[in-house]
């Protein structure tokens, strides 16, 4: 069905739910919160900085806490490595510049056992098979092609710790079903 009182000819749908025109120009408030991420570049002057987050570089490897008030998306723009999550919200993560090993703390929307995707893309991203833990525990694997890819973890409870490292070699394994309780 068509938004009502848009005055358009009832061309406008809703959108997941909810009306996402607000009657301002340009993005409005929805698009401003569709586009929110934490971006980390390195600066000529003050070195590397987070844009919505607070980061810091030891080595080849960034910690970022993200301040965006949401945690969905991480950018590590110089090198081009992007990180998104679809369920949950991302407390602090700790990200290789190689693209190889990404650890993070997530915050769970919801206390029930639930899918969390964790898409990870840019030309920084290795191809290739990438272990997945959750709390220091084997949780399966994922696959990078085209530098493109998306691990699926089931969670159960408010937080998690899931760790995607790159591994040295790999085959597909073959999917395994786990009921949490």
């Amino acid at each position: 069905h068509g938004a009502m009182n848009v005055n358009d000819g009832g061309t406008r749908v809703m959108n997941n739910g909810w009306n996402d025109f607000s009657g301002e120009s340009d993005e409005g408030l929805y698009g401003s919160l569709l586009s929110i991420s934490s971006d980390v570049v390195t600066d000529p002057v003050f070195g590397v900085v987070g844009y919505g987050s607070t980061a810091s570089k030891e080595g080849d490897r960034y910690t970022i806490v993200p301040k965006d008030g949401i945690g969905k998306r991480i950018n590590v723009l110089d090198d081009k490595v992007y990180l998104t999550l679809e369920q949950d919200s991302c407390t602090e993560a700790v990200i290789d510049a190689s693209g190889t090993y990404f650890d993070l703390t997530l915050k769970c929307l919801t206390d029930t056992s639930h899918l969390s995707r964790i898409s990870l893309s840019g030309s920084g991203v290795k191809d290739g098979f990438y272990s997945i833990k959750l709390n220091g525990e084997a949780a399966g694997q994922c696959y990078i092609k085209n530098n493109k890819g998306t691990a699926n973890v089931m969670i159960a409870g408010t937080t998690a710790q899931v760790t995607i490292e790159k591994m040295d070699g790999g085959e597909n394994e073959a999917p395994a079903v786990k009921i949490l309780t």
